[in-house]
């Protein structure tokens, strides 16, 4: 079951929490709207959790997953963070 805690901790480069939820069961490729903790990290740009969710296993090439489109938007409209771009595109769409 994915933990909004450790895809939040990820994004905002909350170490202490990511080692927590990673020790305490959270499956480290665990998807939460079509996005791993590596793309939340990407996105954040803090390298110390990137490297942490690598050294336990974070699929480097994993794609994100399709997401519901329900603000009005096509799906076939390209997007940073569209179905298919991977943990680098995140993380060079936020400058990082």
């Amino acid at each position: 079951v994915p933990n909004l805690e450790l895809h939040s901790a990820a994004a905002s480069g909350n170490v202490g929490l990511v080692h927590y939820a990673l020790t305490h069961g959270q499956p480290v490729n665990s998807v939460l709207h079509g996005v791993l903790p590596l793309h939340a990290a990407c996105s954040g740009g803090s390298v110390s959790v990137v490297r942490m969710l690598i050294e336990r296993g974070a699929d480097v090439n994993a794609p994100r997953l399709p997401r519901r489109y329900s603000d009005g938007r096509k799906p076939n409209v390209p997007s940073v963070g569209a179905a298919g771009s991977t943990p680098l595109h995140f993380a060079a769409a936020n400058g990082h």
